[in-house]
């Protein structure tokens, strides 16, 4: 009898073992993929390879994290656009009645 829960609790803890092994190994991949996607700049969501809920929730969230930066830069790039243009708009709409005024003083100067 003792040896049949001996065996039982060895096999519980081997499957334990492989499992947390296994979470490991994911956490190192998310991570690794985490490190690619920041230096790369890139908008690539980080995939799963073990069903696991808290794994599935963690990646759920990182992505999310990863759509919102991206939105975020998108929008930042186009204000940034969009006031580059208004600057110049506004410095051709001086820069033309500037230029007629100096011509009118330089004619008028003669």
């Amino acid at each position: 009898m003792g040896f049949i829960i001996y065996t039982i609790l060895v096999l519980i803890i081997l499957i334990l073992s492989l499992y947390i092994f296994l979470l490991k190994k994911e956490i190192k991949r998310i991570v690794k993929e985490i490190r690619n996607t920041k230096t790369e700049k890139s908008n690539v969501v980080i995939n799963k390879e073990i069903n696991e809920k808290n794994i599935n929730k963690l990646i759920k969230e990182i992505n999310s994290l990863i759509k919102e930066i991206n939105q975020r830069e998108i929008n930042v790039y186009t204000k940034s656009e969009r006031l580059q243009k208004m600057i110049t708009n506004i410095a051709h709409d001086l820069r033309t009645p500037l230029t007629s005024a100096i011509r009118i003083y330089r004619f008028n100067k003669k």
